[in-house]
């Protein structure tokens, strides 16, 4: 079993619960039953697992009765002594609708009055849906309570208890000597009344009397669900509408935080979405970089083959023209290539022609001197006279020496010789000058 909650106006269902709660999955029938929640009689009984019948005329809480319990039956009509159609007038989301027009002019200076035409059913059609023992039966329907009962003629359903409001609607004077006389004339004892209900209980469970002999108290276990119109839970509607409010101000601010961190996590997006660009930028772009080194890599590598290869055929036509230098030929033909030159010189111009012939003669004489250069060197007196009669003797008998140790070494071996091999480090001086030498003597 559930805990047990109250959801009624005035207690009712608390009183009901009190006599009949030792019945298990019992069943009721509610005649102007209005909202499933706000001030139901059924509700804690629904709860506990009792099904039963509700007749309301208002089509809003018919709509609702069907929404939240749609295991139990649903009538939307009014109950009267003559079936068919009937006037109605509601106050939406009141317990003040009624068949009664008197009424209704009474509470239009206070309240939206809509009249509307609905269907009249009469207590024993209603009856005829149980669909067996009826535990009790409230009736509730402002101002029209007489008429519902002299609508019970011939069912012989007999509902253990009988609850019908009993005063004139918001007033405090009571109006059941109208309809009092018909329950008693069936069967049915007074045994309590609530200041705005009376309770009425079958001749065939007078047991159940006892039940009614005090009103509610704490002893009856019951919680307030604060739904009810009544003051009693007034304090409890307060605190909880307060605390509604606070948690609506409470999600409104959520709300707004959360939107703030929407944008937030948008602008994040947003920044990750450039960042990712950028990331693929620069791995496409270092992509590109590594294709370029991976080229330029292999364009220096043939660079520097093609260099060795190009060192290779100096040393080469270096070795070349050493050997053709050296030749019988090359000397032998001096005259020749001489006299050609000063024949192209002075046809060109006089003063091109001494110059020409004045390094051609020089260049001439130098075979000479590359191979006297030794025995002059190994003869101070003949090195002391040449020195003091030639300029800058000194360091062209040892450049010519040089040559010709260079020249016999490339006749000796037939191949590239290293400047190392020859030279000294004074005479590496001279390297350069040795290679013009050979140039011009190729040309």
């Amino acid at each position: 079993m559930t805990r047990l909650i109250s959801y009624a106006q005035n207690f009712e269902d608390v009183m009901l619960w009190r006599a009949l709660g030792h019945i298990e999955r019992g069943s009721y029938i509610d005649v102007g039953a209005q909202s499933p929640d706000e001030d139901s009689v059924s509700r804690l009984f629904y709860e506990q697992g009792w099904r039963g019948i509700h007749v309301d005329a208002a089509a809003t809480y018919a709509q609702e009765l069907r929404a939240a319990r749609p295991d139990e039956v649903v009538i939307h009509a009014a109950v009267s002594e003559t079936p068919g159609t009937l006037s109605f007038f509601e106050m939406p989301r009141t317990g003040l609708s009624t068949l009664d027009p008197s009424l209704a002019r009474q509470h239009a200076t206070s309240f939206e009055v809509i009249e509307t035409v609905v269907p009249a059913v009469t207590l024993d059609q209603v009856l005829a849906h149980a669909p067996g023992e009826v535990h009790w039966l409230k009736v509730d329907v402002e101002g029209a309570e007489a008429s519902v009962l002299r609508s019970w003629r011939e069912s012989p359903v007999r509902p253990w208890v009988v609850v019908v409001e009993s005063t004139l609607p918001t007033t405090k004077l009571e109006s059941h000597h109208e309809w009092d006389p018909i329950l008693v004339a069936k069967g049915y004892k007074f045994v309590y009344f609530d200041g705005l209900n009376r309770f009425y209980v079958s001749s065939e469970h007078p047991e159940l009397g006892a039940s009614f002999a005090t009103p509610p108290n704490v002893f009856d276990g019951v919680s307030l669900s604060g739904t009810a119109t009544s003051t009693f839970g007034a304090q409890w509607r307060e605190q909880w509408a307060e605390q509604e409010r606070k948690w609506r101000n409470e999600l409104t601010a959520s709300e707004s935080n959360v939107a703030g961190l929407r944008r937030d996590l948008e602008s994040v997006e947003s920044a990750r979405n450039r960042l990712d660009e950028l990331l693929k930028e620069q791995i496409a772009q270092g992509q590109w970089l590594a294709r370029e080194w991976k080229q330029s890599h292999e364009h220096i590598a043939r660079l520097t083959e093609q260099a060795h290869g190009w060192e290779l055929m100096a040393q080469q036509g270096q070795h070349q023209i050493a050997l053709m230098a050296s030749s019988l030929s090359w000397r032998v033909t001096w005259p020749i290539r001489f006299g050609g030159r000063a024949l192209r010189a002075l046809s060109r111009s006089p003063a091109q022609f001494l110059g020409s012939a004045k390094r051609l003669v020089k260049h001439g004489a130098r075979p000479l001197f590359v191979n006297m250069a030794g025995p002059i060197n190994r003869r101070p007196l003949l090195r002391r006279i040449f020195v003091a009669v030639v300029p800058n003797a000194d360091a062209r008998l040892r450049a010519w020496e040089q040559t010709a140790r260079l020249r016999t070494l490339v006749a000796v071996n037939n191949k590239p010789v290293q400047a190392e091999e020859v030279l000294s480090v004074r005479g590496q001086q001279f390297l350069h000058a040795l290679r013009r030498a050979s140039g011009k003597g190729a040309a």
